[in-house]
């Protein structure tokens, strides 16, 4: 299957009307409210051409296949929400192009709402890496952090540091425990139990 993403233009107004008054997306939309098309063009226009959002397209070799939009709720956070024609879910379609979307806005928080009984998309939206930060009566609020990959590599070298220091402590401590002084490698412990624990909430940060 040939499958590609494009920013949506004005003249998506229709397929987005369409899709958003399928049964598949009305039954797991947060607003139950029925709108007109009239009413649509409205919301259409008025957020299309707002600054921060964007509008995409999904496209197989032949048609429109689902979208993707994105609202800027702050610099470093997004509202995500994705809707594929019902007979192309269950596909792959929507990860592979949730991870593009990822990749392009890097280092930005994406946040979705999700029905509580929704549970197809709650396991969906888990799968791609997003986690429960909020819970509300009828819905549950999921988000996913990306991170810098050189944030990641700024931690692996410090705790490569810290594990450089230790090695040599334990070296220490092996000389001190065979010339049989307890009182001194005890306090060498001490410090290598300080630099594990540095270790430890680094380790974290990976997570």
């Amino acid at each position: 299957m040939n499958l590609k993403i494009n920013k949506a233009k004005s003249k998506d107004v229709l397929f987005f009307y369409k899709l958003r008054t399928s049964k598949i997306v009305r039954i797991n939309s947060l607003n139950k409210n029925n709108f007109t098309f009239k009413e649509h063009q409205k919301w259409y226009f008025k957020n299309f051409e707002k600054k921060g959002n964007f509008f995409f397209i999904i496209k197989n070799s032949k048609n429109k296949i689902g979208y993707i939009r994105l609202s800027e709720l702050n610099r470093a956070n997004f509202f995500l929400s994705i809707a594929i024609i019902k007979k192309f879910n269950k596909k792959g379609i929507g990860t592979y192009f949730i991870n593009k979307i990822e990749k392009k806005f890097k280092n930005k928080t994406f946040v979705v709402n999700v029905l509580r009984k929704n549970i197809s998309s709650f396991l969906f939206f888990e799968k791609n890496g997003y986690i429960t930060t909020r819970s509300f009566k009828n819905y549950l609020e999921m988000k996913k952090k990306l991170k810098n990959s050189k944030n990641y590599i700024q931690i692996i070298n410090k705790i490569s540091l810290i594990r450089r220091k230790n090695n040599s402590h334990w070296m220490d401590i092996l000389k001190l425990a065979f010339k049989n002084s307890p009182q001194k490698a005890a306090k060498i412990m001490s410090q290598i139990y300080k630099e594990d624990n540095r270790i430890s909430k680094l380790t974290k940060k990976l997570k």
